[in-house]
């Protein structure tokens, strides 16, 4: 556990100094760990759910998913810091779905505009 408490402290620390790369190599460093403990997979994912490369989206569902299994699991007591990475997990889900959206809308606009001959 200590290992993964490490590793998930420095991609925490490398992600708030800007260093989103390191922190996106370390995430996906810990998220191959497949006993992970639960807040450290959610807290991983996350990091890659805002990550905007391919899959994202995908990363940011599973935040969630990660999370609200570790509020769950705290048989109806979580802890102060599982009930606040759910919530955290939730925005980022929530602002990871609207870039997939305008994403999504950019790419049939400029579908559209290549379809005219503009």
């Amino acid at each position: 556990m200590s290992v993964y408490h490490g590793l998930d402290q420095e991609m925490m620390h490398t992600y708030h100094q800007g260093n989103v790369e390191e922190a996106e190599r370390l995430a996906h460093i810990l998220t191959d760990y497949a006993d992970l403990p639960l807040v450290f997979r959610a807290r991983a994912s996350a990091i890659l759910g805002c990550s905007g490369e391919p899959g994202y989206l995908e990363w940011a569902t599973d935040a969630v998913y990660f999370a609200q299994l570790a509020v769950d699991n705290a048989q109806g007591r979580p802890a102060p810091v599982e009930r606040k990475l759910l919530a955290s997990c939730e925005e980022m889900e929530k602002q990871a779905k609207q870039q997939y959206e305008e994403e999504a809308q950019d790419a049939a606009a400029g579908e559209q505009a290549r379809d005219k001959g503009v």
